[in-house]
């Protein structure tokens, strides 16, 4: 099951969502974003915290790799497996340029707590 929240536009950002999906080993939060250009990209990585105003720490082990230069529309996904059951979190997204640039890409948003669900 997936439910997603789409968030407003900014620069080079076509769409933003989160999706809460139930995985069969236990529970993740999926973080979504579609570019609709990149210049200089080299790639983003992901940011979670336990309130609005952080404090925020980088979740992906290794950078989600840009497109570098693209005038078309990208998509990127990440996908959190080390959250708690029952628990809120916050998370935005950072784009790295090709020079070590960073910058913040996306909106602060709120994930929903997620619950493990019952074997039938």
């Amino acid at each position: 099951m997936y439910k997603l929240l789409v968030f407003f536009l900014i620069a080079g950002l076509l769409f933003f969502s989160a999706a809460w999906a139930e995985e069969v080993a236990g529970i993740s939060n999926k973080v979504k974003w579609v570019t609709a250009s990149e210049v200089n990209n080299f790639g983003f990585d992901v940011f979670r915290g336990d309130s609005e105003d952080g404090p925020f720490v980088k979740v992906n082990e290794l950078t989600v790799p840009g497109a570098g230069n693209s005038d078309i529309p990208n998509q990127y996904e990440f996908v959190d497996e080390a959250i708690e059951a029952g628990k809120v979190y916050w998370y935005y997204v950072e784009s790295i340029s090709m020079s070590g640039e960073r910058e913040k890409f996306t909106p602060t948003f709120k994930s929903k707590p997620r619950f493990p669900t019952a074997d039938p």
